[in-house]
């Protein structure tokens, strides 16, 4: 006797087939969820090979350090001052700590310190630019346009100002800080003042005198040019005034026929908000030659 089979579209055969492809579609998830897991592992294991291969191997040490720009230190003084530890990886090694250990140096005035090629770090050392001299005797002490103390191995190319009328003991402990006098801001005006900017003359500065006033409370300035020309500045006030007093001073002795080697001193101690008021700019005294 034949059996009779329920045809296709019965309920049973509709659920049993739908069990059937339910069945098929878990054992192909399982399988991708399997794949994409063993992936996964895989990659990760390469990931932690690149980072031990990135962070350990030898390839990447740093081997080389090229210095440049510096004026009084040598390449081995800047290496020494940076202390690179021994192994030190290239991508690891922290640049700000090597600057900062650089500009530990009194000399040093800002370093910068970049990634070269693989295992090569360049270095760019500014060292500070003297711009005065404190006093004559003892170990030479120079200031820098921000008022910090440094020494040199050697004197600047070009001859400095010496401030005088100021004392202050050599000692380690003051390098690489601010002078330890109240008028350092007032001394570095009247340098600039003097020295020029832009389109004013620079006059050349031998010596600053700085003497108390009757009262003691403040100081007044002298400056002695290299020509030997004696300039009056008085208090640290209206500098800017009293150095276009003084150019246009020279200005006019100069179409006189007379150079600042003629000229024994030009007062302009004197001069405040109300001198051109008063026509009167600077008082100019020639000498006996």
């Amino acid at each position: 006797m034949d059996t009779q089979f329920p045809p296709i579209n019965h309920p049973e055969v509709a659920r049993l087939r739908r069990q059937s492809a339910q069945r098929k579609y878990r054992k192909q998830l399982r399988k991708m969820r399997l794949l994409w897991s063993c992936s996964g592992v895989l990659f990760l294991i390469l990931f932690i090979e690149v980072l031990v291969a990135l962070c350990h191997s030898p390839r990447l040490w740093i081997y080389r350090i090229t210095v440049t720009n510096q004026e009084t230190l040598s390449d081995a003084e800047v290496v020494r001052l940076m202390a690179v530890p021994v192994h030190s990886n290239y991508f690891r090694i922290s640049l700000g700590k090597l600057e900062r250990n650089i500009e530990q140096e009194p000399r040093v005035d800002t370093a910068v310190v970049k990634h070269g090629a693989i295992g090569t770090l360049v270095v760019t050392v500014h060292e500070r630019q003297a711009v005065c001299q404190l006093g004559y005797t003892g170990q030479p002490l120079y200031m820098d346009a921000k008022g910090f103390l440094f020494t040199r191995p050697a004197p600047p190319t070009t001859l400095v100002p010496v401030i005088e009328g100021v004392s202050v003991p050599y000692s380690k402990g003051i390098l690489g800080k601010r002078a330890p006098f109240p008028q350092v801001d007032e001394v570095l005006a009247c340098l600039a003042e003097l020295r020029g900017a832009k389109d004013r003359t620079a006059l050349e500065v031998a010596r600053l005198k700085m003497t108390p006033n009757g009262n003691g409370t403040t100081m007044t300035y002298t400056a002695i040019l290299r020509q030997g020309t004696l300039l009056y500045l008085g208090p640290p006030t209206f500098l800017e005034k009293k150095g276009f007093c003084i150019r246009q001073a020279v200005l006019e002795k100069s179409n006189e026929g007379r150079s600042l080697t003629q000229i024994k001193y030009i007062d302009v101690g004197f001069v405040d908000e109300n001198s051109e008021k008063k026509g009167i700019c600077a008082y100019v005294y020639p000498s006996d030659k």
